[in-house]
């Protein structure tokens, strides 16, 4: 004779002990899943668009930077060049003054490009300092020129560092600089932020550095957008010198841009 409640005790602990098992398994399943990477097929139409668009804002930075006679894209190209900068400024009711600089680099093709033949004009950036004259020719004589070697240490798709040592030929005499530069870049959508590092050691005013920290977005086809944060600080003088500055850059063609700044 069958004990019903015995029967029906076994029957419910048998239920619960299936639906326990059951119940850790899909727990076991559920977590497994969890911990799986997402299908790479899945991320792989992604990929195309992305890259599509930071290689079209990287390419448009880029453009404003060669098209407006920025230093940065002829710093980095790794290719041989030699870039002649002229500039005319107008004053109100005075005669327009002129400015000029040479950038010239040679790479050495068996040290895998990472030795350079450097050949410059001397750079300054405070307003006051800058060699204007009444003349190209005036301006062309009285620019300091400077002869020296680049050696890159390492560079990578984000980081980049590299030394200059160079022999600056002002009218007072030889002057020994030497140039530490440590630069970032990194891509996130339709922003490039850019950092760099510049350190600065001259025989004659001593040590200069320079921090600066630029972002640029691109708006439409035809514009963009950069912010410029920098400090300089010059052992010469000990003070900190701040910058901001906001720009919009217009492409209207090849030939022609404009360019609008604040700061």
């Amino acid at each position: 004779m069958i004990n019903k409640p015995t029967s029906i005790f076994k029957t419910i602990i048998i239920f619960l002990g299936l639906t326990l098992c059951f119940t850790q398994a899909r727990a076991d399943t559920d977590s497994q899943q969890k911990d799986e990477p997402p299908s790479i097929k899945a991320l792989q139409r992604l990929d195309a668009p992305r890259d599509a668009i930071s290689r079209q804002v990287v390419r448009f930075a880029d453009w404003v930077d060669t098209f407006f006679a920025g230093d940065r894209v002829y710093d980095e190209l790794q290719e041989s060049h030699v870039k002649l900068y002229i500039l005319q400024t107008h004053y109100e009711n005075e005669k327009p003054v002129y400015e000029t600089r040479i950038k010239a680099k040679l790479t050495f093709p068996k040290t895998e490009q990472r030795l350079k033949l450097l050949i410059e004009s001397d750079e300054e950036e405070e307003e006051d300092e800058k060699i204007q004259q009444e003349t190209i020719r005036g301006a062309a004589e009285e620019a300091d020129q400077s002869v020296g070697l680049r050696f890159i240490q390492k560079e990578t798709k984000a980081w980049r560092v590299q030394t200059d040592a160079l022999l600056r030929f002002p009218s007072s005499g030889v002057e020994t600089v030497v140039r530490l530069r440590l630069r970032r870049r990194e891509v996130k959508g339709l922003w490039i932020h850019r950092f760099s590092e510049n350190i600065t050691w001259n025989s004659t005013d001593g040590l200069k550095e320079t921090t600066r920290m630029t972002f640029d977005r691109t708006l439409t086809t035809s514009w963009l957008f950069r912010s410029t944060t920098h400090a300089t600080w010059k052992n010469k003088n000990g003070y900190f010198n701040y910058g901001q500055d906001f720009l919009l850059f217009q492409n209207i063609s090849k030939r022609k841009g404009l360019t609008y700044q604040t700061g």
